[in-house]
């Protein structure tokens, strides 16, 4: 078995999306249910009812796998492994021996709701919680943002994983 140095899981923690999504979709609910208690079934377009449905089954799908969406990341002897699961399952493996720099991201919230937290195009973003963990830098030039909600504690076990690797 792998010896772990460091090991972290995250759930999705977007309250704020989560409240305000779940609101838009009450009020949407409310306004066509109105909407029905003013006229008669009959006499709503059949178009209408079967949109109000759609979005409705999306909008609650969405939702859900956004509650289901996990992180894990684990730091062994060999290897930085980070997994992303929700629909689908992502894994990203970066070899110790490759990284080059590690620097640590810490962005507050409100810069988040400032587009603080968006990625940039040449780097592989691996986070579901905003822009709080740590910017990789491989030696093949490759920039790898791995989230993550204790950064301080994933930089010092990557390094000294990295350290004990060198030697």
């Amino acid at each position: 078995m792998k010896s772990k140095i460091f090991e972290e899981k995250q759930v999705f923690k977007g309250t704020d999306l989560l409240i305000v999504s779940s609101l838009c979709l009450l009020l949407l609910t409310l306004g066509f249910w109105q909407n029905v208690s003013t006229n008669d079934w009959g006499q709503l377009p059949i178009q209408a009812i079967v949109a109000f449905l759609l979005v409705l089954a999306a909008t609650g799908l969405w939702l859900r796998s956004l509650m289901r969406r996990t992180q894990s990341n684990v730091i062994t002897g060999k290897f930085l492994i980070c997994k992303i699961s929700s629909w689908q399952k992502h894994k990203r493996k970066v070899n110790l021996k490759n990284i080059k720099r590690v620097s640590i991201i810490e962005t507050s919230l409100s810069a988040q709701w400032g587009g603080g937290n968006l990625n940039y195009s040449d780097e592989e973003f691996w986070a579901i919680n905003g822009r709080n963990g740590l910017a990789i830098s491989t030696k093949d030039g490759q920039q790898i943002f791995i989230g993550s909600q204790k950064p301080h504690l994933m930089a010092k076990a990557l390094k000294k994983a990295i350290k004990r690797r060198s030697t």
